[in-house]
């Protein structure tokens, strides 16, 4: 089964928007990744949490539902970076949405954190045990 990377239009300029910091802090994901992030590699709000701020509605429940196909692709596209960083490869039904992520969203953050050994600390490590990995 081909996976395909798609984002809505409104998804799309909020992912393209975003740029590297070096400085960003890194992260444990337990929902909805399941990975380790960092928190310059994603937008507040849709398509991966229901609601911007403190303040949960029905409207941004609604937001939530609207963008699951978004919500989707990312999810894949950090799975695709897992796949680089404990397999050595992106997994092979991730192939196709791999370079279609590179070209819709070329400076996301996460295309330049594709080796885990470049951030070797104490916080990563942590994060690895927690998850029961290892590099």
């Amino acid at each position: 089964m081909t996976v395909h990377f798609v984002l809505c239009d409104s998804c799309l300029v909020k992912y393209q928007s975003l740029r590297f910091d070096a400085s960003a802090r890194l992260t444990l994901s337990y929902e909805p990744f399941n990975c380790i992030l960092w928190l310059d590699e994603h937008p507040t709000g849709p398509p991966l949490s229901s609601f911007d701020g403190d303040e949960y509605t029905e409207e941004n429940y609604h937001d939530l539902q609207e963008h699951q196909d978004c919500r989707s692709s990312i999810l894949r596209l950090s799975a695709a970076r897992a796949g680089l960083w404990f397999q050595g490869k992106v997994p092979d039904r991730l192939t196709v949405l791999w370079p279609e992520a590179q070209e819709k969203i070329p400076e996301w953050p996460g295309f330049r954190r594709m080796n885990l050994r470049d951030y070797d600390s104490v916080e990563l490590r942590e994060c690895l045990d927690e998850l029961g990995l290892q590099l």
